[in-house]
């Protein structure tokens, strides 16, 4: 797993030679791991041991630390209801879509 994230780290083309989005938050690894172990439980019905767990964990550090990946949080701006008020009077006013199904 270590391999194959260092790997995904260092793509930089993908498919029709396209320019790929790099990976510069520590978080996005995180997720990708998150993603890979709930995909892995869906398909084989078996949760990854808590002893590969920490050791994937391990080489994820060790990853961010190799690449220097951003480790800060970004900041988080609060939302007020005053701020959702226009944005509710658009959506209350808009028209509603009909799709006809043709029967």
């Amino acid at each position: 797993m270590y391999r194959f994230l260092g790997w995904c780290l260092k793509l930089t083309r993908g498919t029709d030679n396209r320019r790929l989005k790099e990976i510069r938050k520590s978080s996005t690894l995180e997720t990708d791991w998150k993603t890979f172990c709930g995909y892995y439980e869906m398909v084989t019905k078996i949760r990854i041991d808590g002893n590969t767990n920490k050791e994937v964990c391990r080489g994820l550090k060790f990853l961010i630390n190799e690449h220097s990946l951003d480790t800060q949080e970004r900041k988080r701006t609060p939302v007020y209801i005053e701020d959702m008020i226009p944005f509710n009077e658009t959506i209350l006013s808009t028209q509603e879509k009909r799709f006809w199904l043709g029967f």
